[in-house]
């Protein structure tokens, strides 16, 4: 389960960051405050984070954990998860980036991203439902935020698409091997939007990966996974989410 919780991050943060449309914020990547101390049984209460990074261009908010639930005001959702769940702890996420970009490294998405400043606020993995669920988090610039101002969600995934080449090399380097990468129309927090859907192929198993992107909330634009293996669930998975305030 260990090698597909890593390919499973690696294929977010690599459409995390086409995300950014090729126009990511180069700088030293800060190491942040992660969801968790260890990995937990989403029965346990224990906050996401600690504290928030200092000097954020925008107020940033981090999502918290209570029991099973997840919940992040600057996302605008949360989710209520069962005992099958898992969140991946404090060191793991912390660890993250380290490993995507060894994922990646050699590939051309990894040498443009060289630098790009992001992190995982939110893991969770359920052995039993082979799926994950994840929320990124994206540094951009002013004029980056200022594109993703006036562009619907639906151009944002036309945006991504059109780093698609980047992103299955990237997917390719981590040993996914996409069949399909599409935009789609889903029900999402009760009401219809646009998400990037992924198909893919790893070990031999059939993967499949749904992606809404927010990069409106602030400094930080925002993607959230929710991916499965065999079996397609990514839709199931993200009508789990709730709206919160």
């Amino acid at each position: 389960m260990k090698k597909f919780v890593i390919l499973l991050l690696t294929a977010a943060l690599c459409l995390t960051l086409a995300g950014c449309g090729g126009e990511a914020e180069r700088g030293t990547v800060e190491a942040l405050p992660p969801v968790t101390t260890e990995a937990v049984p989403a029965t346990e209460t224990v906050p996401a984070t600690e504290t928030a990074p200092a000097e954020t261009e925008d107020s940033l908010g981090m999502g918290t954990l209570e029991g099973g639930s997840y919940v992040n005001s600057y996302a605008g959702y949360g989710v209520d998860l069962d005992d099958s769940w898992v969140f991946v702890g404090a060191q793991e996420l912390q660890d993250l980036p380290d490993t995507v970009w060894e994922a990646m490294d050699g590939s051309e998405l990894a040498e443009q991203m060289e630098g790009v400043e992001q992190f995982t606020d939110f893991q969770a993995e359920s052995a039993e439902k082979m799926a994950s669920l994840n929320l990124v988090y994206s540094k951009q610039d002013l004029s980056a935020r200022l594109a993703f101002q006036i562009l619907s969600d639906e151009e944002v995934v036309d945006a991504t698409l059109g780093q698609k080449d980047l992103m299955v090399e990237a997917y390719g380097k981590a040993g996914i091997e996409v069949t399909a990468m599409e935009k789609t129309a889903v029900t999402f927090l009760g009401r219809e939007t646009w998400a990037l859907k992924t198909t893919a192929k790893v070990q031999g198993m059939d993967y499949y990966v749904l992606q809404f992107f927010n990069y409106r909330a602030g400094a930080y634009g925002l993607t959230l996974t929710c991916a499965s293996f065999v079996d397609d669930r990514t839709e199931e998975l993200a009508g789990m989410f709730y709206e919160v305030n």
